[in-house]
């Protein structure tokens, strides 16, 4: 499967869960640095992820419960190279990213979420 890119093939979904979470980004983004460098930024950031994703290395897909975690990682990446492009030092792009982060996850009610968590990591992998 690795040789067929695993990311590409499930780019679409991947997509839509970093889409999902740029909002809380979005918001950050804007209070920083004014509505259309916020907007920018958050644009900037789906691109560069795209771009990232043929060369995030396989761990083994759906059957590796730690692939999403590796994947929104990247997306971190792109967040701080595009807030790096833009002249914000290591310390403010971390923050916004960590405070980013936080609203996102701080968003969905923490019973949910714990058992969201407890599924995702002792879930066995898929046949």
């Amino acid at each position: 499967m690795e040789a067929e890119n695993w990311y590409l093939q499930h780019k679409r979904r991947i997509m839509r869960e970093v889409r999902v979470a740029i909002p809380h980004f979005r918001k950050l983004f804007v209070k920083a640095y004014g509505k259309d460098a916020g907007e920018a930024i958050a644009k900037e950031t789906m691109r560069r992820f795209e771009a990232l994703l043929p060369d995030i290395p396989y761990i083994g897909g759906n059957e590796n419960r730690l692939t999403m975690n590796l994947y929104m990682t990247a997306a971190m990446l792109a967040m701080y190279q595009s807030l790096r492009a833009r002249g914000e030092t290591v310390e403010g792009a971390a923050r916004l990213i960590y405070l980013g982060t936080s609203s996102f996850y701080g968003g969905f009610p923490s019973r949910l979420l714990l058992r969201w968590q407890g599924r995702k990591q002792f879930r066995l992998p898929c046949a």
